[in-house]
């Protein structure tokens, strides 16, 4: 059997890697590490990068890393293995100077780039064969709770209707035009929900600090009477079913960002979803005819914070979104995908 490195986590808090793993290690020898890439013993078929970031712990790099890197993807391509790589990102989402150095120097190196919708594919292709799979959906993950069971698990009245911001803030501006726009549009019973908010972070302690902290307790209790609630911590594998379940409508609040999970996430708990008119999100929202907006426009947001409410208590939109998402976007659809890609880039047919 062929051999395919797979340099992420397979047991991330984000299933994207391990679902497209079960479904195609069958057919391949499937290693998923970062460890693995930096070895000179190893022999790999198919390298397979998702995000390059990854393989340096992340964040903090520096053109040393980086020339360690080209060097090493230098040491795979003499072995004659090929190296494929999943573009979710058009940078990473980390500020470094460094940054488009990073991603141009693998770009050298690539056989074929993964886009995960037409917008990248059309616009940031790198190689000659670039391709287009769809991400995966989080169909497998789910686990459907009742909403009203679910809004009390998390402290959110049961009678409300639940505009949920999820994913991590990467920029308080993100939060910020989200806030500003459901504030105009809010109706009695609405709250919005921000998840790892930025806005009211850590809470100071008071006797380390006690202007701080009670100017904190003021602009917590100010938001709870805008109906504006957040939660700063992480949410885990356990509690998320709980959050989604409990959203009416889930909003991606990105404002530069190519990718999200969260839109899958959204569907695959049968929500309406809207999100920023951007890179492949915006695309595939507007495919799906679900509501997009153009980020730090307040009036747009307003807009389609208002068309979501609509289609979500007025039509099956978050039931359409489902099932469309079971038809295009299921692991085992995606998986075979994969398996017909590295199949032919084995042959020489890619």
């Amino acid at each position: 059997m062929y051999k395919v490195l797979m340099t992420s986590d397979y047991n991330s808090q984000n299933t994207y890697v391990k679902s497209i793993v079960d479904e195609i290690k069958g057919e391949f020898i499937i290693q998923c590490d970062t460890t693995n890439f930096w070895s000179k013993e190893e022999k790999f078929d198919i390298i397979h990068i998702q995000w390059v970031e990854e393989l340096l712990g992340w964040y903090n790099y520096d053109l040393k890393d980086i020339k360690k890197l080209e060097l090493q993807l230098n040491v795979w391509k003499s072995k004659g293995s090929k190296i494929v790589m999943t573009l979710h990102n058009e940078l990473p989402h980390v500020d470094n100077i460094l940054n488009n150095i990073l991603y141009s120097t693998v770009y050298k190196y690539l056989d074929v780039v993964i886009h995960l919708g037409n917008y990248s594919y059309k616009y940031l292709k790198v190689t000659n064969k670039d391709i287009v799979i769809p991400h995966v959906n989080y169909y497998k993950d789910s686990i459907v709770i009742p909403n009203k069971k679910a809004k009390q698990y998390i402290s959110i009245p049961s009678d409300t209707f639940l505009f949920l911001s999820f994913g991590k803030i990467r920029d308080i501006a993100e939060e910020k035009q989200i806030i500003k726009a459901f504030k105009k549009v809010r109706a009695k019973n609405d709250l919005l929900l921000i998840l790892g908010t930025k806005i009211l972070g850590k809470r100071p302690q008071f006797k380390k600090n006690p202007i701080k902290r009670i100017t904190y307790e003021l602009k917590k209790q100010y938001y709870l009477k805008k109906g504006i609630y957040f939660e700063k911590n992480r949410i885990y594998k356990d509690k998320l079913k709980y959050y989604l379940n409990a959203a009416d409508v889930v909003i991606c609040p990105r404002i530069k960002t190519l990718n999200s999970g969260v839109i899958y996430q959204g569907f695959s708990y049968g929500k309406v979803v809207l999100g920023p008119d951007i890179g492949n999100i915006g695309s595939i929202l507007k495919t799906m005819k679900n509501p997009v907006f153009k980020p730090k426009d307040s009036v747009s947001i307003q807009n389609a914070l208002t068309k979501a409410k609509y289609l979500s208590k007025k039509t099956n939109k978050g039931e359409l979104n489902l099932q469309t998402t079971l038809k295009e976007n299921n692991s085992k659809k995606i998986g075979l995908q994969h398996c017909n890609l590295y199949k032919s880039i084995l042959l020489n047919l890619c």
